[in-house]
C-alpha cells in the first residue's frame, strides 16, 4: 500500500499523459500558494500519477516485474463528458 502525495508537478502529469490534453480537466494551484519543486503544481486526478512517477527516470529490470502497488486517493478532476461539462467542482 502507498499513500501518495494528493498534489504533483506539471512534469509528473506530463510523464504520464495527463498534459497537456487534459489540462481544462485539473485543479491547478496557483503559483502564489504552492508550487511543486518550482514547476505549476496540480491537484492529482487519479493515483496513477504519482504511482507512476515514483519510477520516472528508471529503467526497470525485467527480473523485478512485475510491480504492484495499491493506493486509495481523491480524485480531483472535472466532470467529463456532456454532463456537469459546465459545472466544475471538487464533487461529482
Amino acid at each position: 500500500e502507498v499513500s501518495p502525495p494528493l498534489v504533483v508537478s506539471r512534469s509528473a502529469l506530463e510523464g504520464t499523459s495527463q498534459l497537456p490534453k487534459f489540462e481544462e480537466d485539473l485543479f491547478k494551484i496557483v503559483p502564489e500558494s504552492h508550487t511543486c519543486n518550482g514547476e505549476d503544481a496540480f491537484l492529482i486526478p487519479t493515483a496513477e500519477v504519482p504511482l507512476t512517477n515514483m519510477h520516472a527516470d528508471q529503467i526497470l529490470e525485467e527480473a523485478d516485474l512485475p510491480l504492484s502497488y495499491c493506493a486509495l486517493t481523491p480524485c480531483f478532476r472535472a466532470e467529463a463528458g456532456s454532463y456537469g461539462r459546465d459545472t466544475r467542482g471538487l464533487i461529482r
